[in-house]
């Protein structure tokens, strides 16, 4: 499923073998001008993007089929906080607050109303409450959040809708989850001697 929303993005940049076959396409002899030479050059590069874009979440949806994932289907309706070790795929309807020390991914059926922190979050469902990312966040062009979204790296797709603010994270802050893991390195270094 989250295959076909990253490919559909990619479709809209791949060129057809031959234009002039393509159903309802009006196509036009290539022109040498620079203009022409800017403007795909300018698509090539966003093609790059997207293709990296893509590569880094089918990582993503690869490490969420290891035994260190949890998913909430599709019809379930969870009403509480959630804590979750691994990553989170949620396909249901989830009412409280969600913790994840891995990655969250909020599929197309998916309705989540509260707050986030996690690693990385990927968005194609509905979101309304505030995240804290550390990592890496994409909206989907199915995507819609109402909320307010703290990040280290932001990926928007075309159509998404993201209702809130969205404040980046600078490389000298820390999050709750980084200071509690350098206390307790701290603490092992301090044993050790």
């Amino acid at each position: 499923m989250f295959n076909n929303i990253f490919n559909s993005n990619r479709k809209q940049f791949t060129e057809p073998e031959d234009p002039g076959t393509v159903e309802g396409m009006q196509t036009y002899p290539p022109s040498n001008s620079k203009a022409d030479s800017q403007e795909e050059s300018s698509v090539l590069n966003h093609d790059d993007t997207a293709e990296s874009t893509h590569s880094r979440y089918q990582e993503t949806m690869t490490t969420m089929n290891n035994d260190e994932s949890s998913t909430i289907s599709k019809g379930c309706l969870i009403e509480g906080n959630i804590t979750v070790s691994g990553c989170l795929k949620i396909e249901g309807k989830i009412t409280g607050d969600i913790t994840c020390d891995k990655d969250i991914i909020i599929g197309e059926s998916a309705e989540v109303d509260g707050n986030i922190t996690t690693v990385n979050l990927q968005i194609a469902g509905l979101f309304k409450g505030n995240a804290s990312i550390s990592g890496e966040c994409l909206i989907a062009s199915t995507g819609v959040v109402y909320g307010d979204l703290r990040v280290d790296t932001l990926n928007v797709n075309g159509g998404a809708n993201v209702n809130g603010s969205i404040s980046m994270r600078s490389d000298e802050e820390e999050t709750e989850s980084d200071k509690e893991e350098t206390e307790k390195k701290q603490i092992k270094i301090l044993k050790a001697m």
